[in-house]
């Protein structure tokens, strides 16, 4: 029989978005567990880290840390490429997406006085610097490592969703546009998962 999965989060798409949009490519019906600010209080001393998301398979120990959750789904489902070349610019991919996510989430959540200057230096300086490696190392490909989403595009998508909200940065780059279109088009699955979110 098929594995039973329950991704449990906060009610939004955060850390958890990769693992739920690894899950719906691959056709894997899961458990979508969104935790309200009140429960939160209740269930944290439950949990192994302190922190969401979770993923739990079977009814089993509850697996933590969003990345390695991750990793682990795209391990098992072959989204790590065909070799070890593949495997390596992939996971390139990935720790250049987790810089761009750092830089992000800085400007995001800067103290209300440094905020102004904080997004000025990510649309001016650091996200342009890190979308176009970003983009030198794709160059013309469908995905960000070939004609198929690979581990890459699942830590990458979600990312896309903050930097469409940044005009000045994401009009620089048609080409991620164009990406993301892939990507919605990836699977009917996909598709009807980001519409319906």
């Amino acid at each position: 029989a098929a594995p039973s999965y329950k991704v449990t989060y906060f009610n939004g798409r955060g850390l958890a978005e990769q693992i739920r949009l690894i899950l719906t490519y691959k056709k894997q019906k899961f458990q979508d567990e969104r935790i309200e600010k009140e429960q939160w209080a209740e269930l944290k001393p439950k949990t192994e880290t302190g922190m969401l998301p979770t993923l739990t398979i079977d009814g089993g120990k509850p697996l933590t840390e969003s990345s390695a959750i991750a990793r682990y789904l795209a391990r098992q489902f072959g989204l790590l490429g065909k070799n070890d070349e593949d495997y390596y610019q992939i996971e390139k991919f990935v720790a250049m997406v987790g810089d761009l996510k750092t830089a992000l989430m800085k400007a995001f959540w800067a103290p209300e006085a440094e905020k102004e200057k904080a997004m000025k230096d990510l649309i001016e300086n650091k996200g342009p610097q890190l979308l176009n490696i970003l983009k030198a190392w794709r160059g013309d490909k469908k995905f960000l490592n070939g004609d198929s989403v690979t581990l890459a595009d699942f830590m990458f998508f979600p990312i896309t969703d903050y930097l469409e909200k940044i005009d000045g940065l994401w009009s620089q780059f048609p080409e991620f546009q164009k990406y993301r279109e892939n990507f919605i088009k990836v699977s009917p699955e996909i598709e009807n998962w980001i519409k319906n979110r």
